[in-house]
């Protein structure tokens, strides 16, 4: 329902510039989230509170990647929910990655990804993004950057489940 005085939000607008934001490397997408939120994640033990953590989430695949770019194939809105399907892509260059509550070091293989994903997005009334989450095959991530989940220390259920690559949400506290 529309609160008096706020205009309707387009979702798909809102992933759009999402999207252009994730793929200008600057931080400017960090503008479209909501700073009332909760970073969960089926991986990690607690959920994970504040705008601050998830940006350090979100802004890690720009140090971990290079030329790092999310390509949506189809863009589907209805309402306040909005969600895209295409391909992550970018070289791996290693190093510091921020999931989970954790920081994953990661070492470098320069390999180029191409990974299948999905995006979706709750947007609240005034335009921000209120619920986040994405998805991708951990396993044909390790594949493609050259490494095995043991040589980093992980077991084969913490790939499922525990790495940087597993799904990440952010949820509004408010609704």
């Amino acid at each position: 329902m529309m609160q008096e005085g706020k205009m309707s939000v387009n979702s798909e607008d809102v992933v759009k510039k999402f999207v252009e934001g994730f793929n200008r490397h600057d931080g400017s997408v960090m503008q479209l989230f909501s700073r009332d939120n909760t970073w969960l994640d089926p991986g990690a033990l607690e959920p994970e509170e504040g705008w601050e953590r998830m940006q350090k989430g979100l802004l890690s695949a720009y140090k971990v990647f290079d030329e790092a770019k999310l390509e949506p194939s189809h863009v589907v809105a209805n309402g306040d929910w909005a969600c895209f399907d295409g391909f992550f892509t970018g070289i791996f260059r290693g190093g510091k990655w921020f999931a989970n509550g954790k920081e994953w070091n990661l070492p470098p293989t320069r390999r180029s990804v191409k990974l299948s994903t999905a995006w979706f997005f709750k947007v609240n009334s005034d335009g921000l993004i209120s619920y986040w989450s994405w998805y991708w095959d951990n396993f044909r991530f390790f594949a493609q950057i050259g490494l095995r989940p043991d040589q980093i220390g992980m077991s084969p259920e913490q790939v499922r489940t525990d790495t940087p690559t597993s799904t990440s949400r952010l949820q509004s506290t408010q609704s």
